[in-house]
């Protein structure tokens, strides 16, 4: 496995790769940070291994009864050859999708009661302000 940023380029600082079996991408990704507030761009060969492994988890997913080794093969018989630089996302998750099989669309759900009108919204106090308005006070928090 090898990794590579979004212009299909690897970073300079990436160690050799010697004829990799499957790529993915890995430099320069964006996730949500550790904390879960805001996002961080991390590189490395682990966020291409993550994507890889995500792809095999949709695998397995979808053929529970694929070994290990069937699913490996599925996924390098899929994947682009690599004399193409850059991954088409969409073009490499449809080539996951099983085609022989097809999927008869679900029946439609039974006809719903439209719900009752709702009581009307009693008017706002003139106590309670709305957060965006702006008060006429220059301290809001004591009034």
């Amino acid at each position: 496995m090898v990794d590579f940023g979004p212009s299909g380029v690897r970073q300079k600082s990436a160690p050799p790769a010697y004829r990799p079996a499957l790529s993915a991408p890995g430099s320069e990704m964006v996730s949500v940070a550790p904390e879960g507030s805001g996002h961080y761009i991390g590189s490395g060969a682990s966020l291409a291994a993550a994507a890889v492994a995500g792809a095999a988890a949709l695998v397995r997913a979808y053929h529970p009864d694929l070994t290990a080794p069937e699913v490996t093969r599925r996924l390098l018989d899929t994947a682009y050859p690599s004399d193409i630089p850059r991954l088409d996302p969409y073009a490499s998750l449809s080539l996951l999708q099983d085609r022989t099989t097809s999927h008869a669309a679900p029946e439609a759900p039974a006809e719903m009661p439209p719900p009752p009108n709702p009581a009307p919204e009693p008017a706002p106090s003139p106590s309670r302000r709305q957060p965006w308005q702006r008060s006429s006070s220059s301290r809001p928090w004591q009034r």
